[in-house]
């Protein structure tokens, strides 16, 4: 009897110390049967996935997945019953997709493992929400191409993107438009109003050129208040007469803050056929022609 009794205390002490690491865990964890269905859920898994645990005790995991991901993940636990790999560790997770209650879809990283209970096999993951991770990888990715002020691409994509459309044009023998603009006194500008309202000119004449290019075209931030559009299929009128009208664009629309100086820009443009121009040559007589531009008085075009 006094055996019996201590073996039945120390199951309780394993089970409370099982219960007390699931409810204190980080990362979520959850267990299902072998029909899918939820046996144990934590805190940190209902918090995850935004559930309370009586509504989700029982329930079959795939409420928890996206539904194009559901027939995928079907295959994939018949595939894992059935390989002899008790356990996938913890540094070899898995990214996956899983569904909140409010049916928003979010990335979590998955580990998983099988146990046998009696005949059944049940299968226990350790779920971790990477949303900020995710998050944070995406703006750097995004960092890493385009403008943080204007939101477009920047000098380094644009480049890249500019090689492209040289090939393009030598491959299918087509004309393209370069051109580059440049905000007019801008340094005469910051100096008298300040480098924040220096900063909105730029992103408001960034939005002028945006809502004035084709899905096809190619708008960067070259540097400072420098901008580079890449016109593919455009010929030496066409990108002309696109130029002339961005430029009266700018000069006609108002600034939305109250500021006396009027807002300008000049625009150098070079029309080729890719035949041996490479990068640099193209960008040094495209600025050859913002620079003829800015002698020419501003607020003007250049060919």
């Amino acid at each position: 009897f006094t055996e019996k009794k201590l073996l039945e205390e120390q199951l309780n002490i394993t089970r409370q110390r099982f219960e007390a690491v699931v409810e204190t865990a980080y990362d979520g964890i959850i267990s299902v049967d072998g029909q899918q269905n939820i046996k144990l859920v934590n805190d940190a898994a209902c918090s995850i996935f935004d559930v309370e645990r009586a509504e989700i005790m029982g329930a079959n995991l795939s409420r928890l997945i996206p539904q194009r991901y559901r027939p995928k993940h079907v295959e994939y636990i018949k595939s894992f019953h059935k390989s002899a790999v008790f356990s996938r560790p913890m540094h070899e997770r898995v990214a996956v997709m899983g569904l909140r209650n409010d049916g928003v879809e979010f990335p979590v990283e998955v580990a998983i493992s099988k146990i046998k209970v009696g005949t059944e096999t049940e299968m226990t993951a350790v779920v971790r929400d990477i949303s900020e991770r995710a998050r944070l990888i995406d703006e750097l990715s995004k960092a890493a191409t385009h403008d943080m002020l204007t939101g477009i691409a920047n000098r380094r994509q644009g480049s890249k993107m500019l090689i492209k459309e040289i090939y393009r044009c030598r491959r299918f023998q087509h004309q393209m438009g370069i051109v580059m603009l440049d905000i007019d006194n801008f340094k005469q500008f910051n100096d008298e109003y300040g480098h924040p309202l220096g900063d909105k000119v730029i992103k408001w004449v960034s939005d002028i050129i945006s809502g004035s290019i084709r899905e096809t075209d190619i708008f960067c931030r070259w540097g400072g208040e420098e901008f580079l559009v890449i016109l593919p299929e455009t010929s030496q009128e066409e990108s002309f007469n696109w130029a002339s009208r961005a430029c009266e664009s700018i000069a006609s629309s108002h600034f939305f803050e109250k500021i006396t100086r009027q807002i300008t820009a000049s625009f150098g443009v070079v029309v080729t056929g890719g035949e041996s121009e490479n990068l640099d040559f193209l960008i040094e007589q495209v600025d050859k022609a913002l620079y003829r531009a800015k002698e020419n008085g501003r607020n003007c075009v250049s060919l």
